[in-house]
C-alpha cells in the first residue's frame, strides 16, 4: 500500500495513503472467501467504492503524534464511537492493508476482480485501540511516578508471580477489590463492559525470569516498565518496521526503517517516545497531544491554544472584577 520510491528519504519514514471518498461501516459485506478463510465479524470498515484515486500521508513527517491522537479514540460500538473511527480514518487510511471483500455484495451480485476492496472489523479497530490505549495510559503513569495508579493496574499473586489488567478506568476500582472472577471454563464472569471486559495478564510465563529476580515485592514502576517492554515488541513483531537501503540524492545507499503500515507506524512511534527520541505532551488547554520533541521543555500550549487560554483567563478576571 506504500510505494517505495515515494519514500521520503528521512529516518524511519514512509508514505501510506488514504481514499478521496472515505471510508464507511459496512453491516452486510463479508470477506472474500478466496483470499481468506475463517469468520469475521461484521461490520467491516471498507473504502468507499466511489473512490477514485488515493491521497499520499507521511505520518512520520506530518503526524509524529499520531499513535497519541490515536488513543484519544473511543472504545466502543455506539454512533459517535464509529463516527470518530471513520474520520480517523478518512484522515489517515486503514490501519492495515486489511482484507480483500466480497465485492458482489455490492455490485448487484457480480464480483468484480477488476476493483479490490479492502476492508477491516470494527473488532480489529477496537481492539488495537483498546491496547494501545491502555499500555500509553501505563507508560504516562510511569513517567509520572504514580505509584497509586500503577498499584491498581498491577497485582502481586499469592505464588509471587504478577498480573496486570487492561480495562476502561471506571473498571479499575471494581478489579482491585474483588479481581477477575473466571467459571470453570475460563470464562470471564465479570462482564462490566459488554464488548471488551478487564483482562488480567500474567507478566512473565515463569517466576524465574532474569527481570523478574530484579524485582523487590510490591514494586510497581519495573514491572511497568517490563508490561510496556513485552506489549511494544509483541506489536513490532505483528506488525514490523522493516530496514530497508534506499538511494539518496547524492546516489548514496543508506539505511531507513520503513512501518510495514500504518498501525506499524504508530507503535513505532510509540517505541520512540519510549526510547526519548520523541517527545509528546498534552495540550494544557485542549487536551490534544503535540509533538514537543524540538521545543522548549516548558513547552504548555499550541499558539492558538495559548491565545484562547489567556483571552478566557482575562475575561475571568474582568467578571471578578464586577
Amino acid at each position: 500500500m506504500y510505494d517505495e520510491l515515494e519514500i521520503p528519504l528521512d529516518y524511519a519514514n514512509f508514505t501510506w495513503r488514504y481514499a478521496d471518498k472515505g471510508y464507511y461501516f459496512d453491516y452486510n459485506i463479508k470477506v472474500d472467501e478466496m483470499f481468506h478463510e475463517g469468520d469475521y465479524p461484521s461490520p467491516f470498515l471498507i473504502v468507499n467504492p466511489e473512490t477514485t484515486s488515493y491521497i499520499s500521508t507521511q505520518p512520520f513527517k506530518g503526524s509524529p503524534e499520531l499513535f497519541g491522537l490515536f488513543t484519544e479514540l473511543p472504545v466502543g460500538d455506539d454512533e459517535d464511537s464509529l463516527k470518530a473511527i471513520v474520520d480517523f480514518t478518512n484522515k489517515y487510511g486503514l490501519l492495515t492493508d486489511g482484507l480483500a471483500m466480497d465485492t458482489s455484495q455490492i455490485n448487484a451480485g457480480v464480483r468484480d476482480y477488476s476493483t479490490t476492496i479492502h476492508g477491516i472489523t470494527l473488532q480489529f479497530y477496537l481492539a488495537q485501540i483498546w491496547e494501545m490505549k491502555n499500555a500509553f495510559r501505563i507508560w504516562n503513569w510511569l513517567q509520572e511516578k504514580k505509584s497509586s495508579m500503577l498499584s491498581q493496574v498491577i497485582r502481586w499473586t499469592k505464588d509471587d508471580n504478577i498480573q496486570y489488567l487492561f480495562g476502561e478506568l471506571e473498571d479499575i476500582a471494581t478489579f482491585s477489590s474483588t479481581g477477575i472472577q473466571y467459571d470453570s471454563n475460563g470464562n470471564c464472569l465479570t462482564d462490566l463492559r459488554g464488548y471488551i471486559v478487564p483482562r488480567s495478564h500474567r507478566l512473565f510465563d515463569k517466576p524465574q525470569h532474569d527481570i523478574f529476580k530484579r524485582i523487590a515485592k510490591d514494586d510497581f514502576f519495573l514491572p511497568a516498565q517490563f508490561i510496556i517492554q513485552k506489549i511494544i515488541n509483541k506489536n513490532l513483531d505483528k506488525y514490523p518496521v522493516k530496514p530497508r537501503l534506499l538511494m539518496e540524492k547524492s546516489n548514496t545507499l543508506k539505511q531507513f526503517f520503513v512501518p510495514s503500515s500504518l498501525l506499524s507506524c504508530m507503535w513505532f512511534q510509540f517505541f520512540q517516545v519510549v526510547t526519548g527520541e520523541r517527545k509528546l505532551k498534552q495540550c494544557s488547554y485542549c487536551g490534544q497531544w503535540e509533538n514537543v520533541t524540538n521545543k522548549y521543555g516548558s513547552w504548555k500550549y499550541h499558539s492558538h491554544c495559548g491565545n484562547n487560554a489567556r483571552v478566557k483567563k482575562h475575561r475571568e478576571r474582568q467578571t471578578e472584577r464586577e
